[in-house]
C-alpha cells in the first residue's frame, strides 16, 4: 500500500469570511423570552457560539454588525445599523449605497462611541475587545453565519430587531431547499457518494470534521477526501494523488479576484499543478470553482451548487443560480450581479 503523506497544521484563517470550525448549537431560553401578561418581554437571552449566555434589552434600536450585516439587511432591519465593518464592492452593490453612509468602526473605541444596544462579531474578533464592550454594559454576540447556528441566529435577530416575520420568511426559504436536498440524498449509499477534495484560500488548505466546509460536503452527498484529518488541515500533493478524488471544489475569495477571468485562472492554476493530471477530477474535467459568499454567508445556495455537481441526475430541475437570484430579489430587493461558480 502506498504511504499517504500529509502535512497537517492548524491555522488561523485571515480570510474575509467568519469561517466556522467548532461550536455549540444556539439555544433560546423560552421562559425568559415569552411575552408576559403585561406585554412583550423586555429582555432576550441567547447562547452564542462561545457558550456565553447574552442578555439583550429590548427593543434593540442600535446595532453594530461586524458579523452578519447581510442577515440584518435581509430581515429588513438596515435602519438600525449604526456602525459597520469595511465592505467589499460586492457587499456595497448588494446592501445598497446607503450602507456607505454608515460609519466604519475599526476599533473598539469607535464602537463604544456609537453607544449600540447590540454588537455582533465573528469568532476571529478580539476576545479582549469583546470583554471591553461587555464590561461597558454592551451585549456582544459572538457567532457565525453558517449552520447549525445560522437559523437560530436569524430567528434571534428577528426578535431582537423587531423583524420576526421577515426572519421567519428567510429561515423558511432556506429550510425548504435544505430539506429538498436531504430528502433526495437520504437513501444514497456510501458507494455512490463521490470523493471530493475541497480546497480554500491557498493550495493544500482543506477541511476535515469539525469544520462547516466539511459538513456542507457531507450534507450535499459527498465523501470528504480529508475526512480523517483535523478541521483545517494542509494536505500534500501526494495525499491528493493517493486519494484520487472524483471531484475538486476550489473556493475563490476576494484575494483571488471576483470576475469570471479570476475563476478561470484559479481553475487553470489547480489543473496545471505538478501531478494533478493523474487525478480523476482533473482527467474528467470535474474541477469546480465556487465563490466564498455562497458557502459562508449564503450557505444554502452553496449546498444547492454542491448537490447538483455531486449528483446531477437527482437535481436536473434545480438551477442554483436562479434560486440565488430569487433570494436576492426577495430579501434585498436587488438583482443578482457577479459570478459565483465556474464552470
Amino acid at each position: 500500500m502506498k504511504k499517504i503523506t500529509a502535512g497537517i497544521i492548524a491555522i488561523v484563517l485571515v480570510c474575509v469570511m467568519s469561517i466556522s470550525s467548532f461550536g455549540f448549537y444556539s439555544l433560546y431560553q423560552p421562559s425568559d423570552n415569552t411575552p408576559s401578561d403585561n406585554g412583550p418581554p423586555s429582555k432576550f437571552t441567547y447562547v452564542d457560539v462561545t457558550n456565553v449566555t447574552v442578555s439583550v434589552d429590548l427593543p434593540v434600536n442600535r446595532v453594530v454588525p461586524i458579523m452578519g450585516i447581510e442577515l440584518v439587511v435581509a430581515i429588513g432591519a438596515q435602519d438600525k445599523i449604526v456602525g459597520r465593518s469595511d465592505i467589499d464592492d460586492e457587499g456595497t452593490a448588494l446592501l445598497g449605497q446607503s450602507i456607505m453612509g454608515i460609519p466604519i468602526v475599526g476599533s473598539v473605541e469607535l464602537i463604544l462611541e456609537m453607544e449600540p444596544d447590540l454588537v455582533l462579531v465573528g469568532e476571529l474578533y478580539s476576545v479582549a475587545d469583546v470583554e471591553i464592550l461587555r464590561e461597558a454594559g454592551i451585549p456582544v454576540i459572538v457567532d457565525r453565519t453558517v449552520r447549525p447556528r445560522r437559523s437560530s441566529l436569524i430567528s434571534a435577530l428577528g426578535v431582537m430587531l423587531g423583524a420576526e416575520s421577515k426572519a421567519e420568511e428567510l429561515t423558511s426559504f432556506e429550510a425548504y431547499y435544505e430539506n429538498l436536498v436531504h430528502e433526495r440524498l437520504k437513501s444514497i449509499p456510501e458507494s455512490e457518494k463521490p470523493v471530493v477534495y475541497f480546497e480554500f484560500y491557498m493550495p493544500g488548505y482543506s477541511c476535515g470534521p469539525g469544520n462547516s466546509f466539511h459538513d456542507l460536503l457531507i450534507e450535499a452527498g459527498a465523501t470528504n477526501m480529508a475526512e480523517e484529518q483535523i478541521p483545517i488541515p494542509i494536505v500534500s500533493t501526494e495525499y491528493v494523488i493517493e486519494r484520487n478524488p472524483d471531484i475538486v471544489v476550489r473556493m475563490l475569495t476576494y484575494l483571488d479576484g471576483l470576475d469570471l477571468d479570476s475563476f478561470i485562472a484559479l481553475k487553470d492554476e489547480f489543473t496545471s499543478r505538478a501531478g494533478m493530471g493523474q487525478v480523476n477530477a482533473v482527467k474528467n474535467d470535474k474541477v469546480y470553482i465556487v465563490k466564498n459568499t455562497v458557502i459562508v454567508t449564503r450557505e444554502t445556495i452553496g449546498l444547492l451548487y454542491y448537490a447538483k455537481w455531486f449528483h446531477p441526475d437527482l437535481f436536473t430541475d434545480i438551477d442554483p443560480a436562479a434560486i440565488h437570484a430569487e433570494m436576492i430579489a426577495t430579501f434585498f430587493g436587488a438583482e443578482l450581479e457577479g459570478v459565483f461558480s465556474y464552470p
